[in-house]
């Protein structure tokens, strides 16, 4: 099929989307609230809409007649296949659903207020035939986004020819097309295989790996891919390496030599065999969790492989089904799944700053456990040698890299003979001052890349050959030094800023981007605005004030360069120094991060309450960068402190009635994850609600004795104050509220009460609270299910003994099937609401029609 017949068909599926859309945005004007499905209706239309314009774009540059388009152009024969291929079939249904929901905004539009608003119920009604709709074409979507995958690989593919022909670096090149396209392997999976190991692996592993690379030199960690030891791990059938070195001596760009070697097209690992690899990074609260370590892994072997076993489909559809908290999956299904796949393929993991990861004892304990319970696996992890560590690997053959100075010194010089050739500001000196930095440097460097990578960026700042022979006169003794010399060279104007931003990226729980940290480090105690006057004037200042101490992602987010900056930043050594004014403490650094945003979140602007358009709120958003991160981190940096005083009456400030605006305000961009969820927030918020899901206990106290109403309806599902403490779990808030004389069975929009959320949670002790002062057992929700039958759904085996105990005119069942543990992760808000039928984000109480309400 020629490419503009290809992106005909395309434009006639999207002009129905995007007539879908429309009509969702008229049905939602009409409502005060709308409700759930309406909204997830909007979002996978968009979501659909986006996939096609990918494909229109693809379409565009489609050249038949080249051999390189030829296998694109069979993908698209086979989309634009009439009556059965993919965009017909998402035609049709798009066209179905377009009728279904058209005659409601008919109604609407012609007749009586009556009809009207029977009409806006009516969409109620219809509600199990769109989501049966929404599926079918959420299945099209799916074989969409599968032909742009298959696309990207062959442009892969079209790139590794294009460069061999121009005789480029056929290695190096070929080692980065390689591991793109075992990203793209996803291409051989079904929907539900993909879903699942995105499921397994929320955190991407190239993204660190490509991060590494751009620090690696070419040559550089040859002697340990080529030494005997090595050879011997990837050719023995059970073979466990654990390399260590003192920090800044390069064992992640070591690491990321090994990964290379293994993608490249010499890799010495046996046929057949599949490997992944993992990157612990202090400075991302993801790659720190254990689950997540080894999720990736799994998934990186599914991928290659191209199926999920039949144990991962199990329990990806148990934790998406039913009532429940999304569920992860457990080390023991982890391992069991490792095991059987090690029982036919040779297997091998890698990880990458051990030492790095917060859960790394339930990691070392599952690494240690899973190698003796395994046929055929190899291990390879990188870390600090501390004690912890050396205790769980003594089975480990172990390399020091002290013991491997002369290698790691030769390692050195070929990265200063690099970066002293690349033109990075350096190449303008004489060939003997260049001698003179390399042998001064590598005669200096004691093994530490890091001492050396932070002198040549102090050097390639320099002008002169006398300034630079200077620094060289004087090279640091070490890596605290290093950062001395840096921090001694802040000028006294800058060293307060300095300090902040610093401040910040060390203790920051969500990457920060260059503009956000602009913001953060303005902020003052007292106003309410930033003060342009005390602002930088351009936000790259930031980089050049901190020099080596921070970097840039390629994401564009600004972090420590390195975890001996936070190390040094924190040492006692630098409290009791000259330098201690730069010196940071946890407690006291939440303390001031915390403060920090609630004094933004008080900011006079949003005093003026919530934003009343789509237009409006992605405003806000992008005139306050910081916005989203003051809203959303508050929490967790309150919960890494003790709260002073200061910070106690901002809290009950920000709480408090006078601030209903500011606070409403910070609802509306809790709720709204992305900026066209900006009107799902629930107006009828209460500070009550809030302060205890968050488990305040003292603002909790303060609200109740102001008079705040204990059980009014808070959340979007209608909760209140004690659905929230009850589902985070904050047991002191339960009893709280509970002996305040807030209602133990009073129930949601939904008929869920107290009860049914802590049974589904196993949430023991608010259960026990909840019964001891009087909850409804039997009390059901609008599905016809007690706090039992959630109890049952979840597998909380405690609970059900629990409520069994308590009733006694019934005798349960308690014998359940054999199931996997598994440990829960809880977010801001019960995803598992939204999935159960009927469910909606709150009530219609009136709809409006040519300007005039009418009220239900």
């Amino acid at each position: 099929m020629d490419p503009l017949s290809i992106t005909a068909n395309i434009i006639t599926v999207l002009q129905v989307a995007n007539s879908i859309i429309a009509v969702c945005y008229e049905v939602r004007a009409a409502l005060r609230k709308a409700p759930w499905s309406l909204t997830r209706m909007i979002d996978e239309i968009k979501d659909l809409r986006n996939v096609l314009e990918n494909l229109e774009r693809i379409s565009e540059g489609l050249d038949v007649s080249a051999g390189r388009d030829k296998k694109r152009s069979r993908i698209f024969d086979i989309l634009c296949e009439p009556d059965v291929g993919p965009l017909a079939r998402c035609y049709q249904e798009l066209t179905r659903l377009e009728k279904k929901i058209s005659s409601t905004v008919g109604s609407m539009k012609s007749e009586s207020r009556r009809r009207a608003f029977m009409a806006v119920m009516g969409w109620q009604l219809k509600e199990a035939d769109a989501n049966e709709c929404l599926a079918r074409i959420d299945r099209c979507k799916s074989t969409m986004l599968l032909a742009i995958t298959a696309d990207e690989a062959a442009l892969l593919l079209s790139i590794k020819d294009m460069t061999t022909s121009l005789n480029e670096n056929i290695e190096a090149i070929s080692g980065d097309v390689s591991k793109l396209l075992i990203q793209l392997q996803s291409k051989d999976l079904d929907a539900e295989s993909r879903a699942i190991t995105e499921w397994l692996a929320p955190t991407d592993s190239w993204a660190n790996h490509e991060a590494a690379v751009t620090s690696h030199c070419s040559g550089t960690g040859r002697w340990l891919v080529d030494s005997q030891l090595f050879r011997d791990w990837c050719q023995n059938g059970q073979s466990f390496m654990w390399l260590s070195g003192f920090p800044g001596s390069g064992k992640t760009v070591l690491f990321s030599s090994v990964i290379e070697t293994l993608t490249s097209q010499s890799s010495p690992l046996e046929e057949k065999s599949c490997f992944a690899f993992f990157y612990c990074d202090f400075r991302s609260r993801g790659s720190q969790d254990a689950i997540n370590v080894i999720g990736s892994l799994v998934s990186q072997i599914c991928l290659q492989l191209g199926y999920c076993p039949g144990e991962l489909v199990h329990a990806f559809k148990n934790s998406k089904s039913g009532v429940g908290p999304t569920k992860r999956p457990s080390f023991s299904l982890l391992r069991d799944v490792l095991c059987s796949f090690s029982t036919f393929r040779k297997l091998y993991l890698l990880i990458d700053a051990v030492d790095e990861c917060s859960g790394r004892k339930d990691l070392l304990d599952f690494l240690t456990s899973t190698k003796d319970a395994s046929q055929n696996l190899s291990i390879l992890l990188t870390s600090r040698d501390e004690i912890d560590i050396r205790e769980s690997l003594t089975t480990f053959k172990h390399l020091r890299l002290e013991s491997n100075m002369q290698d790691v010194d030769r390692d050195i010089k070929l990265y200063i003979d690099r970066r002293l050739q690349s033109g990075e500001k350096l190449d303008w000196l004489k060939e003997t001052v260049k001698d003179d930095i390399k042998h001064s440097l590598a005669s200096r460097s004691a093994g530490m890349f890091r001492l050396v990578q932070c002198t040549l960026d102090e050097l390639s700042n320099l002008r002169t050959v006398r300034s630079i022979r200077s620094v060289l006169a004087q090279l640091p003794r070490g890596l605290a030094e290093t950062y001395e010399n840096i921090l001694k060279k802040v000028e006294d104007p800058d060293v307060a800023l300095v300090r902040k931003i610093l401040l910040w990226l060390a203790f920051s729980v969500l990457p920060l981007s260059l503009d956000q940290l602009h913001s953060a480090i303005a902020i003052e105690q007292g106003l309410d605005e930033l003060d342009e006057d005390s602002c930088l004037g351009n936000a790259q200042d930031i980089l050049s004030m901190c020099g080596s101490l921070i970097s840039v992602s390629d994401e564009g987010h600004v972090r420590l360069a390195h975890l001996s900056v936070r190390d040094y930043l924190l040492s006692k050594d630098l409290q009791q120094g000259q330098l201690s004014k730069f010196a940071l403490e946890p407690i006291a650094g939440n303390q001031g991060l915390a403060l920090d945003c609630f004094t933004y979140l008080l900011f006079q602007e949003f005093q003026n309450g919530p934003c009343e358009t789509a237009e409006a709120f992605a405003d806000r958003i992008a005139r306050h960068p910081f916005l989203r991160h003051a809203s959303t981190a508050w929490t967790y940096y309150l919960r890494s402190c003790n709260p002073t005083t200061q910070l106690k009456d901002q809290i009950l400030e920000f709480f408090s009635p006078e601030n209903r605006q500011a606070f409403m305000s910070w609802v509306q961009v809790l709720n709204a994850d992305v900026n066209f969820k900006w009107d799902i927030y629930p107006r009828h918020a209460t500070s009550l609600y809030y302060a205890a899901s968050f488990g305040l206990l003292d603002v909790v106290k303060t609200l109740i004795d102001g008079g705040d109403a204990l059980d009014s309806p808070g959340s979007r599902f209608g909760g209140t104050s004690l659905h929230g403490a009850v589902f985070r779990n904050h047991v002191p808030v339960v009893q709280a509220l509970l002996e305040a004389g807030a209602l133990p069975s009073r129930a949601d929009f939904d008929g869920v009460t107290p009860l049914h959320t802590a049974a589904c949670y196993g949430h023991l002790q608010c259960v026990e609270l909840l019964l001891k002062h009087g909850a409804l057992i039997e009390a059901k929700d609008n599905g016809g299910e007690t706090a039992m039958d959630w109890a049952i759904q979840a597998g909380q085996k405690e609970a059900q003994l629990l409520l069994a105990n308590d009733a006694t005119t019934t005798k349960l069942d308690l014998t359940m099937p054999e199931q996997k543990v598994w440990e829960r992760t809880v977010g801001y808000f019960p995803k598992f609401y939204e999935r159960r039928s009927g469910l909606e984000s709150s009530i219609v109480v009136e709809v409006s029609i040519g300007g005039r309400r009418l009220t239900v």
